[in-house]
């Protein structure tokens, strides 16, 4: 019988756990303009801890997140280049949400500002979502060379490097 309410309990707390990972990544995803294709495949990591669990972001914090760009996006990324981000200035969560909106600078090619690395704010950022120097360093280093585009807004970056696949969302307050 003990075993069985141990494994229930289990159950529940992997649920809820899931739950949770689906709400944040969820609301992370309305940071980002429509256009952008990304999978469900999502890290991410904050300041934020499991008491934050009704707002994943509060009005102080700092973390990063990293994005699993879909294939046709990347297709399209490469093809287009900066033209492709012509229209992708607002994040998808701005129609919908009140006190949380998106809107970003002009998109540009990177290389990015080498002053968001080292100790800047991309790397402050995934730093404290608590990862660790070699996903730092790709990230680094693929921001750091042409092919690549970035934008910005007050208090956030968004970076797409096509050519390693992915998005990577940085914010500081």
């Amino acid at each position: 019988m003990r075993m069985r309410i141990f494994g229930i309990a289990v159950l529940i707390f992997a649920l809820a756990y899931f739950v949770y990972q689906d709400r944040v990544a969820s609301f992370y995803k309305k940071a980002l303009p429509t256009v952008l294709e990304v999978t469900s495949n999502v890290s991410w990591g904050s300041d934020v801890s499991w008491s934050d669990i009704i707002s994943p972001i509060r009005t102080e914090a700092c973390g990063a997140v990293v994005f699993q760009l879909r294939s046709d996006a990347i297709e399209k990324i490469q093809d287009q280049g900066v033209a492709f981000f012509r229209n992708a200035r607002e994040g998808r969560g701005n129609a919908r949400d009140n006190g949380f909106f998106y809107s970003y600078d002009a998109w540009q090619p990177t290389p990015a500002p080498s002053k968001w690395f080292g100790d800047g704010v991309v790397t402050g950022s995934m730093s404290c979502a608590g990862f660790g120097a070699r996903r730092m360093q790709a990230v680094k280093d693929g921001a750091s060379r042409a092919g690549g585009f970035f934008t910005t807004r007050s208090n956030a970056q968004l970076i797409m490097l096509p050519s390693e696949q992915i998005a990577v969302l940085t914010y500081f307050d």
